[in-house]
């Protein structure tokens, strides 16, 4: 099952309440979700869940998301990878698109191309604000993230950035070189 996981929250540093502010009559977020949902109307998902923080300062986006019968996740505020893993695991998920609920406007046939590419070779893909990977992926990440930027962006470990010595075995297991 491909599940599009939305990372939604109200508390921001720099713009809080951003997901719900308007544009043109309809909230930041909507834009995100009509999206995702034409993709999956086409064949390229089969779900749409908004991974919102458990804290009650999100108390009017799941009112929001309740009262416009939108499905979503209530999980940790300070670790999102704990977030994304808990909501796939919870929804027996297989592959995971990530995107933001503050990019209101994605590019649709770049992100459904991103979807063909992971579905033909079963690698992590990455582009135009989205991410593409397994279940096994984002548990790997989430069992041995240890790193903050690890547990706040979700996606960092998968990279192949070499930030640590654990990437670079990482990097050579991938490439069977150990």
């Amino acid at each position: 099952m491909t599940t599009a996981i939305v990372a939604a929250r109200m508390g921001s540093d720099r713009f809080p309440g951003k997901v719900l502010e308007h544009i043109d009559g309809k909230p930041v977020i909507q834009y995100v979700i009509d999206f995702l949902n034409k993709i999956k109307m086409d064949g390229f998902l089969d779900d749409v869940i908004i991974a919102t923080p458990d804290t009650l300062e999100n108390e009017q986006l799941w009112k929001y998301l309740d009262s416009n019968k939108i499905k979503y996740f209530k999980g940790s505020n300070d670790d999102v990878l704990d977030r994304y893993y808990q909501c796939a695991k919870l929804n027996n998920i297989d592959s995971i698109v990530r995107v933001c609920a503050d990019v209101p406007f994605y590019d649709e046939q770049k992100i459904i191309q991103q979807i063909e590419n992971y579905r033909k070779d079963g690698k992590f893909t990455y582009g135009n604000g989205a991410w593409v990977f397994s279940f096994n992926e984002l548990e790997e990440s989430w069992l041995n993230g240890k790193h903050s930027e690890d547990r706040e962006h979700v996606t960092t470990r998968m990279f192949n950035a070499i930030d640590y010595p654990e990437d670079l075995e990482k990097i050579k297991k991938k490439l069977k070189l150990i």
